[in-house]
């Protein structure tokens, strides 16, 4: 038994018409709206990289929120690669990236804790100011290699939105790992490692959050509908 990918149209036949007992056709049942993902798969992870900023800016707009962007993703990403900073995109934004409906406010990452990264890493973010996320104002917080080395992970504020820096990531592990287990995307002009699929619901099933959970059935729909098995 060998596994193929399927072509696109291939993909779009199974998922207007799942296999009884199929995980798609579970995830149609569990009440995911398997034609959104048809839509989200006809877009390149750029185009859908700008659907998610867009969904964003659309939510401060109507917050009131003009001037002060919860998240500028391309901006965060386009900094850490330029500073070679050693990471791979994880939760939320990787889930979309992949074709989730998944919407997200945050960025997540899983960092390579090398002496050299915290330095990048420190340098790349430290022209948006970034800060503890819900810690008073006047608590002291000092972003430099020393906090990155002494510390683990990190949950930030920044001036380009939520940053969240993994050590590790749960259901997967270290950065080596999460590269291992990563693929590559043309994001914003750059070549840039995202965590798989299969990591990737490894990492929802053991945060274990309802929050991952529900989509999780979405996710392995993506899987199954982009390959499938074949006799030799």
């Amino acid at each position: 038994m060998r596994v193929v990918r399927r072509t696109r149209e291939s993909i779009e036949a199974w998922l207007l018409n799942p296999a009884p007992g199929s995980k798609t056709a579970a995830a149609r049942d569990f009440g995911i709206d398997l034609t959104l993902l048809i839509e989200r798969l006809r877009r390149t992870p750029e185009e859908r990289l700008r659907e998610l900023q867009g969904f964003i800016d659309f939510r401060e707009a109507v917050r009131g929120e003009q001037g002060q962007r919860m998240t500028n993703i391309e901006k965060a990403l386009v900094a850490l690669v330029r500073h070679e900073v050693a990471f791979v995109v994880v939760g939320g934004v990787a889930a979309s990236l992949h074709g989730s409906s998944l919407a997200t406010f945050d960025l997540d990452i899983c960092y390579s804790r090398e002496p050299g990264n915290l330095g990048r890493l420190a340098t790349a973010l430290a022209p948006f100011n970034p800060r503890l996320r819900d810690r008073p104002a006047a608590l002291s917080f000092v972003w430099d290699t020393s906090t990155l080395r002494n510390g683990f992970n990190f949950t930030l504020a920044t001036d380009v939105g939520g940053v969240n820096l993994l050590a590790e990531v749960a259901g997967v592990g270290d950065f080596a790992v999460a590269m291992r287990s990563s693929v590559f995307k043309e994001l914003c002009g750059f070549r840039i490692a995202v965590l798989s699929l299969d990591a990737l619901i490894s990492a929802k099933r053991a945060a274990g959050r309802p929050k991952d959970l529900l989509v999780v059935p979405e996710l392995e729909s993506l899987r199954e509908s982009a390959s499938e098995p074949q006799d030799d």
